[in-house]
């Protein structure tokens, strides 16, 4: 719910293009607002507002009396005029289990004014003992329930279910099932920022252009991950100049699940990364994609082993400045909200909430998502 100070904020609001006037405590559309059985159009919508604000609130209103009264935030009238009735929207985050919380981290910095719901499926982890099949369902199943979260925008911050999935469900599931809803992943952003090039479902291999200097990168990612070739394959359709060495390091993650100590974490990555070297003949890589949204945590490990010079691109900023630009390209699903930090699990609460704190970077306490 909102906060008093948002309450009484004058400033415009959009949804879908259209505008949102603030009415007293409410935001409503021009065309249509309906509260309680009052139903006002046009000229009549702040004499609606004032007989609704005069029925369930007095001059002191209580805290439940306003908690009622903001409860439906506002409405959207598509073409045959019936309106669809909205409450305050979340960003969803989904991840196979607490890596994903890296990613929440850097939304939390970025968007302090929108609430975030995060799903770990911690009962169900680790994917990467699972089959492709199994992934996709399990994916599909956190989807599903962020959606219920009131989450029309959910990001898959799995590497492993966003090579697995993300493009499946996005061209086959979404637009039958929930097609007002978008899906993103942690894989484009940093594909991106490597290219330069907007990623596009459509996208065709382009031609390599002769003065164009080799880029050599580096991927560390999970088994599936690198198996899924998803990195590569993107990253070659719009820069084919880009050379790409890609190393699985399927120790990494239960390593830093189990809080290793930096000792043994540090020999793991430097064995990881001499493997990628020897592959590659001589040549040093110019970028280090940390593909695992685990890896953040170790990043300082792996710039220490990297080197010198190598630039590391760690998913959760890229992810998050990539999410900024998206808001602005679709300004629809920048909604107001509250500001609000939820954290949900499939597996037992209280000891992923005691072992996820760490991934946050501060005390959390996560829910029971059943």
């Amino acid at each position: 719910m909102f906060s008093s100070s948002i309450l009484g904020d004058r400033r415009w609001h959009f949804n879908e293009g259209r505008p949102l006037w603030p009415v007293g405590d409410l935001l409503v559309s021009a065309q249509h607002v309906r509260y309680r059985g009052l139903t006002g159009y046009g000229r009549s919508l702040a004499d609606t507002a004032a007989k609704t604000r005069k029925e369930h609130r007095s001059d002191q209103p209580s805290r439940s009396s306003v908690g009622i009264f903001v409860t439906v935030l506002y409405c959207d009238v598509q073409a045959d005029r019936k309106p669809i009735w909205r409450t305050l929207v979340n960003i969803g985050i989904f991840d196979s289990g607490s890596g994903g919380l890296t990613v929440m981290r850097a939304l939390d910095g970025l968007l302090p004014d929108r609430s975030l719901v995060y799903l770990g499926d911690h009962g169900n982890a680790p994917y990467g003992d699972r089959s492709p099949e199994e992934i996709y369902a399990l994916t599909l199943r956190g989807i599903e329930r962020l959606f219920q979260e009131n989450c029309p925008l959910v990001i898959i911050a799995c590497n492993t279910a966003a090579a697995r999935g993300l493009r499946r469900l996005q061209r086959e599931w979404l637009p039958l099932a929930h097609p007002d809803r978008r899906v993103l992943g942690v894989i484009v952003p940093v594909v991106e920022d490597v290219t330069g090039m907007r990623w596009s479902a459509d996208q065709h291999a382009v031609p390599r252009v002769g003065h164009e200097p080799d880029v050599a990168v580096a991927v560390f990612a999970t088994q599936h991950t690198v198996e899924s070739g998803a990195f590569a394959g993107e990253i070659h359709k719009r820069a084919p100049h880009v050379e790409v060495w890609q190393q699985a390091c399927p120790k990494l993650v239960p390593l830093i699940e189990a809080d290793a100590c930096e000792y043994v974490l540090r020999n793991n990555i430097e064995d990881y990364v001499a493997d990628l070297r020897a592959r590659m003949s001589g040549r040093e890589p110019d970028v280090c994609i940390l593909g695992c949204t685990h890896y953040p945590l170790v990043e300082s490990l792996f710039q220490q082993a990297l080197p010198q010079g190598t630039r590391i691109l760690s998913q959760p900023e890229v992810t998050a400045r990539s999410l900024m630009q998206y808001f602005r390209r679709h300004p629809e699903f920048d909604q107001p909200s509250t500001g609000a930090r939820r954290f949900l699990t499939t597996g037992e609460a209280t000891l992923v909430s005691r072992i996820a704190s760490r991934f946050f970077g501060s005390n959390i306490e996560f829910l029971s998502s059943e």
